[in-house]
């Protein structure tokens, strides 16, 4: 039997007993499996028969915010191999920063992936607004101003289960170091200090 003859129900659980990043190299094999591996029902399978892992953190959502002149956000999902634009509430700037997080539905048992964008105003002391973007709307939600702490242009965060960690500087003296996260649940930054006060040169996050 040829497989274009096999049942629909049948090539899904096939696929879903498949790595992601191998199943993205089939969706050019047919519009009929194309058209599966972009379903919902289909990601919900093979994330349930996927194996389970101690670090939980994998991601495999791509944000690029370095398309300024466009004036738009690009999401990419590597294995699904869609890309969705996201247009500004206001102008995006090239001192922003963005983060990519989800929260979990019990309801629907999937991920429910949402945008944190932090407008990095360089004031002293410093204006960080924030806004979140929920795909689930798609639309924006401005959320807050924080002004005791900042970030350097060359930090990036880094996602762990669904929320993101930074090495932030205190905006005040004595400007020490400290871990600042943002739940992606509550919608709200965290902060945790250090064992001890650390260079900033020294310090880097890795999962």
């Amino acid at each position: 039997m040829e497989w274009r003859n096999l049942p629909t129900d049948l090539v899904e659980n096939i696929l879903s007993r498949i790595p992601a990043m191998t199943l993205a190299r089939f969706r050019s094999t047919s519009k009929q499996w194309s058209a599966i591996l972009k379903s919902t029902s289909f990601a919900k399978m093979h994330t349930a028969k996927a194996p389970k892992r101690e670090d939980e953190s994998l991601n495999i959502m791509l944000i690029d915010s370095n398309v300024f002149q466009d004036k738009r956000l690009v999401v990419w999902n590597p294995c699904s191999g869609e890309t969705t634009w996201i247009k500004p509430r206001v102008i995006y700037r090239e001192s922003d920063y963005y983060a990519l997080g989800y929260t979990y539905d019990s309801k629907s048992c999937s991920k429910q992936y949402k945008i944190l964008r932090v407008d990095r105003h360089k004031d002293v002391p410093p204006n960080n607004e924030y806004e979140i973007y929920d795909f689930t709307s798609n639309t924006w939600r401005i959320l807050g101003v924080a002004t005791d702490w900042f970030l350097a242009l060359y930090r990036r965060g880094i996602s762990v289960k669904g929320n993101t960690f930074w090495i932030a500087t205190q905006a005040w003296s004595p400007h020490n170091n400290f871990l600042l996260s943002f739940d992606f649940s509550a919608e709200m930054f965290q902060s945790l200090s250090l064992p001890r006060p650390f260079p900033y040169s020294i310090l880097a996050l890795s999962v």
